[in-house]
């Protein structure tokens, strides 16, 4: 996932199938149960803890964006971050990701269900669910690598926190 995040590819890219990263985006997060593993963000643009707090609650707490549909639903939501933009809103694209294909099979303890790990993409664009959705999903369709399955594992534990800056 980190990886993708690298600038758009240019037009030629395209040509091979590879999917370009939206460009307007603010956050990008994965959340396994209800912690941040990862958090991806441009340079410029900090995170309030708060904001953070009010994002990953609201996604993982709520039953009705949980059981949205199958495990291919998507949700696309306008969310107030009131210490990134205090006179508007954002919006917030939810996919909750099968446990199985992101873990490598040894964790300990209890297994995760599909409500459970969650990707998150934060745009300040309205009109970037088709482009954030079709970007996603060309990232899901691939198998992760073997360095994505430790953070999600330590959904299960204690997690430092980083940051990565684009």
């Amino acid at each position: 996932l980190t990886a993708a995040l690298q600038p758009p590819v240019a037009e030629e890219g395209k040509a091979d199938g590879q999917v370009c990263r939206p460009k307007d985006l603010l956050y990008v997060l994965l959340v396994a149960n209800g912690r941040i593993v990862t958090l991806l963000r441009p340079r410029k643009h900090s995170v309030h803890p708060i904001d953070l707090l009010l994002l990953t609650n609201t996604v993982m707490g709520s039953r009705s964006i949980k059981t949205s549909g199958d495990g291919e639903a998507e949700v696309w939501m306008p969310f107030s971050m009131p210490k990134f933009a205090p006179q508007g809103f954002v919006h917030a694209y939810v996919k909750f990701l099968d446990p199985e294909s992101w873990t490598s099979g040894n964790m300990q303890g209890e297994r995760m269900t599909s409500s459970e790990l969650a990707v998150i993409v934060v745009t300040a664009d309205r009109d970037a669910f088709p482009t954030v959705s079709n970007w996603i999903s060309s990232l899901v369709a691939k198998p992760p690598t073997s360095s994505a399955t430790p953070a999600v594992e330590a959904g299960k534990g204690k997690v430092k926190a980083k940051a990565r800056h684009e």
